[in-house]
């Protein structure tokens, strides 16, 4: 069972890697019996940890997030048609009134987070930029997945592999990384000015590092035209 605002616009989480987490063999080939780690970059609101957190058995959560808090409750209560509630002004709120529910069919974590330990569980840096976070960290963390979520875009080609690099240092053996970025097709990403890839262009960025798990384009609707490309890939020895 998901969370009940897992189908919301502002969910990260691609349905590919729920899936893989749901198959216990696919995480143990992976990762092992260790304690999950993550780290979303561009986590936007909490939702996608979450997810993780609750369904998927990650034990330790870090996420990035240019905006700040304020910004980033805002438009999750836009993008679920609940702008008119001015009480939630945190993540935690967020977490209290619309993402807890009753059970779980994969952790059993039934029982709820006061606010000291879901800051503690869920670490949040809001008001930063990831070049700054992987500066200030550089080497001091390993993380068994790391989510790139509509960040690529939104920086130059040579910024966006500096940022990979970080990545990769900072992935554990046989971590996992998945990104979606907007393809060059996409009219929204025209219009906004984004950087947007082609798909030999995309896949480049990760042949020197990476052993593909998954790969696809995602159509915008009613068209042939490509909206967005996924990967999903392990850490391979040679990195």
């Amino acid at each position: 069972m998901i969370s009940k605002f897992a189908i919301c616009p502002l969910n990260y989480v691609c349905p590919e890697l729920i899936k893989l987490f749901r198959d216990q063999a696919a995480i143990k080939n992976i990762l092992g019996n260790k304690r999950l780690s993550v780290l979303d970059i561009g986590c936007r609101n909490p939702q996608s940890l979450y997810i993780l957190y609750n369904d998927l058995g990650f034990d330790i959560l870090e996420g990035i997030e240019l905006t700040s808090q304020e910004d980033a409750v805002n438009e999750f209560l836009r993008a679920i048609n609940l702008n008119y509630d001015k009480t939630s002004t945190t993540i935690y709120d967020l977490y209290l009134k619309y993402l807890l529910f009753d059970g779980t069919e994969l952790t059993g974590r039934t029982t709820h987070l006061n606010q000291p330990e879901f800051a503690k569980k869920f670490n949040v840096r809001f008001n930063t930029e990831a070049h700054q976070y992987f500066q200030e960290f550089e080497g001091e963390r390993k993380f068994h997945l790391i989510i790139l979520s509509d960040v690529l875009h939104l920086m130059p080609y040579v910024a966006a592999t500096n940022l990979l690099r970080y990545v990769t240092k900072s992935l554990s053996d046989k971590g996992l990384l998945y990104v979606k970025v907007n393809h060059n097709d996409n009219p929204v990403a025209q219009e906004k000015g984004h950087y947007s890839y082609m798909e030999k262009q995309f896949l480049a960025l990760f042949d020197a590092h990476y052993e593909p798990i998954h790969f696809c384009k995602n159509l915008v609707e009613d068209s042939d035209l490509v909206r967005s490309i996924v990967y999903l890939g392990w850490k391979t020895k040679k990195s």
